[in-house]
């Protein structure tokens, strides 16, 4: 393996600068993936913050149910009252009616 790559004096050919850029792209490149890992997947994850809004208290007597849930849940609607989507057309009916396509069984011979 010729080590030219490294040595500061001597001139290099255009195949060795492609070879140094590529082994920098390369090093890079596996730096970059060992942080993703690292971090991704084996440091110890950090407990979520706990949502204020939703949050609800749950005694030792009763659990939250979904319904009590969904009852804290405050969506906001007011998009809906936006003119453009109010000036929206409605174009053919709705459910639309499929008809029915094809044979009972498509693997009988015609």
């Amino acid at each position: 393996m010729n080590f030219k790559i490294f040595s500061g004096n001597s001139i290099l050919t255009p195949q060795d600068k492609r070879q140094r850029l590529m082994l920098i792209i390369l090093m890079v490149a596996i730096l970059t993936a060992a942080i993703i890992l690292y971090f991704g997947f084996w440091s110890s994850p950090t407990p979520p913050a706990p949502n204020s809004e939703i949050e609800l208290s749950i005694t030792e007597e009763k659990r939250a149910t979904p319904s009590d849930v969904i009852k804290e849940i405050n969506f906001d609607v007011d998009f809906l009252e936006n003119p453009y989507l109010r000036s929206l057309k409605i174009y053919g009916e709705w459910p639309l009616q499929v008809n029915e396509k094809g044979r009972a069984n498509p693997f009988l011979p015609y």
